[in-house]
């Protein structure tokens, strides 16, 4: 289980920053061993609607993504944050289920007549 840390860093972007660099340059060192269960996570619309990040997804883009927008009121809650994915691991439960069925399937032998 993680302890809500709250800690707001400002970080220069480089032009190939990825979600994993920004995570791995925010979590502590004490942290490390949890650090696959962590993700960045987009927030936007006024925090109506947030998505973790690909770990190689490029962060820059992000934000020219945002500056595209021409709605300026949506963009000025707009922010990412780095916490625990619960998404991965749930999807994980179902493709590992669904790959053990597909398995059997395709270990099944056909007898056609």
């Amino acid at each position: 289980m993680f302890a809500t840390v709250s800690i707001f860093a400002y970080l220069q972007l480089l032009p190939k920053c990825t979600a994993q660099f920004v995570i791995n340059y925010l979590v502590p060192d004490n942290m490390e061993s949890q650090i696959e269960k962590l993700s960045l996570f987009e927030v936007i619309l006024e925090e109506n609607m947030e998505r973790p990040l690909h770990p190689s997804e490029n962060v820059t883009e992000i934000y020219r993504r945002w500056s595209s927008w021409e709605d300026v009121d949506c963009l000025k809650n707009n922010y990412l944050i780095v916490k625990a994915n619960t998404l991965y691991p749930a999807l994980q439960k179902h493709v590992s289920q669904q790959s053990t069925t597909l398995m059997h399937i395709c270990s099944t032998q056909w007898k056609y007549a």
